[in-house]
């Protein structure tokens, strides 16, 4: 069973027990559809990356730039590389994330 989902059901009874997981994608693609409709492309290497990091809050509730000298990051070129792919977006792009997919 999902922790994430039991505590939140726990402090609100109303709340139903979804995988935490479940949350997170739901609100990416919510996030990703938006970006979208902004006009924002993402190339397919900056996707591969902005999953990585969906998929870390998943599991962390959230993503700080010094998780990107850990795996699976440092596999794929850390923190250098997602400097180089987001440039000065990243920390605007990590603070978005961080709020909107683990709220």
């Amino acid at each position: 069973m999902d922790l994430i989902a039991l505590v939140r059901h726990a402090l609100d009874p109303q709340e139903p027990i979804v995988p935490f997981s479940s949350t997170v994608q739901e609100r990416y693609e919510q996030w990703l559809t938006e970006q979208g409709q902004k006009g924002v492309i993402f190339t397919e290497e900056q996707r591969q990356w902005l999953d990585a990091i969906k998929d870390h809050i998943a599991k962390s509730l959230r993503i700080e730039e010094d998780d990107f000298d850990y795996a699976p990051f440092n596999t794929i070129g850390g923190l250098g590389r997602v400097h180089d792919l987001f440039g000065e977006r990243l920390p605007g792009i990590l603070d978005e994330l961080n709020r909107r997919l683990a709220a």
